[in-house]
Order: C-alpha cells, then sequence, then structure tokens
C-alpha cells in the first residue's frame, strides 16, 4: 500500500522535478529496508540525482554567463568514478568535482543551488555507499556524499557571511569573513 502512494506521487510530481526527487529517495529508502532487490532502489536513487543534475544543469543554462564552464567542470570532474559504480552514461555529470575551491569562493559558482540539492545528494551517495557492493564503491560513493555536503557547508557559511557583511555595514562596523573547512581534518578540534 505505501508503496503505491509513494509511486503514485512520484508520477504526480512530473511537474517539479525538486518534490520528485525528494519523494525518488523516500521511495529508495523504503525499497531498501523493506528488503526489495537493492537495483530497484539504486535505480530510484540515480533518477533522483538525474532530477537534481537536470536543475542544476537548466540554472547553469539560464544564466548564461561566463562562469557557466567552470561551474560545469566542478560537477563533472570524476565521471571514471561514477562510471566504476554503474556504467549509466547518463549519470556522467552526478559526481564529485576534479577541482576544488575554498569557503565563500567555491560556494560563489552554487548560486542557483540550494543547500536542499545538496543535502539531498549527500544522502544519496550515503545511501549508495551502503548498497555497494565492495569497499571500493563503498569508498568512492562516501567521497562523493561528502563533497557535497562540503558544497552545502560552504553555501551555508558564505550566505552567513554575505548576511553579516550587509549587517556589519549598516552598523559601520568591521567584519571578518566567515570560512568553512576544506580538509577533513580542518574539522576537528
Amino acid at each position: 500500500e505505501r508503496l503505491g502512494a509513494l509511486l503514485r506521487a512520484a508520477e504526480l510530481l512530473e511537474d517539479s522535478p525538486l518534490q520528485k526527487a525528494g519523494y525518488l529517495i523516500t521511495l529508495a529508502e523504503f525499497l531498501y529496508s523493506q528488503g526489495f532487490p537493492l537495483s530497484d532502489a539504486e535505480e530510484q536513487l540515480m533518477n533522483a540525482v538525474d532530477l537534481l543534475m537536470e536543475c542544476e544543469d537548466d540554472s547553469v543554462d539560464v544564466e548564461g554567463d561566463d562562469d557557466a564552464d567552470d561551474d560545469e567542470s566542478l560537477i563533472s570532474g570524476a565521471s571514471s568514478v561514477r562510471s566504476r559504480v554503474r556504467s549509466a552514461p547518463s549519470h556522467a555529470k552526478a559526481t564529485k568535482p576534479g577541482k576544488g575551491g575554498k569557503g565563500s569562493d567555491a560556494a560563489a559558482g552554487d548560486s542557483q543551488l540550494s543547500v536542499l540539492h545538496f543535502e539531498q545528494l549527500s544522502r544519496i551517495y550515503v545511501m549508495l555507499a551502503k548498497m555497494a557492493p565492495t569497499l571500493a564503491a563503498r569508498t568512492d560513493n562516501f567521497l562523493i556524499a561528502y563533497y557535497y555536503m562540503q558544497r552545502m557547508w560552504s553555501l551555508a557559511v558564505a550566505t552567513a557571511d554575505k548576511l553579516a557583511e550587509a549587517e556589519a555595514e549598516e552598523s559601520n562596523g568591521n567584519h571578518t569573513p566567515f570560512a568553512s573547512p576544506t580538509e577533513p581534518h580542518e574539522w576537528v578540534g
């Protein structure tokens, strides 16, 4: 009964890809937790990745600025990782980056995406890591999830920095920019 409801909800949300991605993730979680074949859950997760990447591609196309190539290179750098996990050419852009950024610089190109996008992508790749049959595939998916979490935090820090800067300008005070760690060891102590 719940499976049917989730499938109908996903079908009804054809016009809203972001909401549909959320339902596909929920559907994949349900399939995984209820013991359905892993390939079914993986397929739903990859469909959600496609929807999220299409949203990113659409917003880059709408922007039409010179930074579009830079934004696209951030998400297309590790297609070899994904091709080892699943050989599906339609998912080639949904990978970890070849280059990274620091603090608000990394988030500057991500302004068309929200923290929700990155949170959903992180969830997807953590789930794919849990389903992965090999240690290498698990590691690859966890690294991709880590990358999207880092982008999520960079965007959040950049937004907080902009708000603090605007507040400092209003009160004619000094503003020290916030920064998010870029390396795993920087998050600890």
